[in-house]
């Protein structure tokens, strides 16, 4: 229903608009009707393909199972060393960018079953020359910063990779 008001709403202003113009009001209408039916064809494309998105992307979300020792419950911390990787990172206005950084800070949940579930990645960001905090579920690839390779699950390298408490 909304797509067939955004449509009509569309031929409305085309209509009006070519008036303006002086064109014909035969002519204005075939105008508003094909401008306003191709507009609503792109529009819908446009919705399909922001639905679809996400679901094709490949995501590096997996759970790890924590040493019972480590891994409280409620929201942890653990630190992490000596790591430098690339991410694609989609911030909170929906833009995606690749980043280089350096984690030093882990923040996870742990359920009952002693999977951890990573939330934030505390790093100091290259790109921003600064420390920044990451959402884990927005990283949505990495890559070794000195091969290129690709690092299949993110959180399980970093969890591997223990500092100094």
């Amino acid at each position: 229903m909304q797509f067939l008001i955004g449509v009509i709403a569309i031929m409305g202003l085309i209509y009006y608009g070519t008036g303006f113009l002086g064109v014909s009001d035969h002519a204005r209408f075939n105008i508003a009707f094909w401008g306003g039916l191709a507009l609503g064809v792109l529009g819908a494309i446009g919705n399909a393909i922001n639905k679809v998105a996400p679901q094709a992307r490949s995501k590096t979300t997996k759970a790890i199972k924590a040493p019972t020792d480590r891994a409280p419950e409620g929201l942890s911390r653990r630190t992490v060393e000596g790591i430098r990787v690339i991410i694609r990172y989609i911030d909170g206005s929906l833009d995606e960018t690749e980043r280089t950084i350096r984690p030093d800070l882990l923040e996870y949940t742990t359920d009952p079953n002693g999977m951890v579930q990573i939330k934030y990645i505390h790093a100091y960001c290259e790109m921003r020359q600064a420390p920044r905090l990451f959402r884990y579920d927005r990283i949505e690839g990495a890559y070794d910063a000195n091969t290129g390779e690709v690092i299949s699950n993110i959180g399980a390298l970093l969890w591997d990779n223990p500092g100094k408490s």
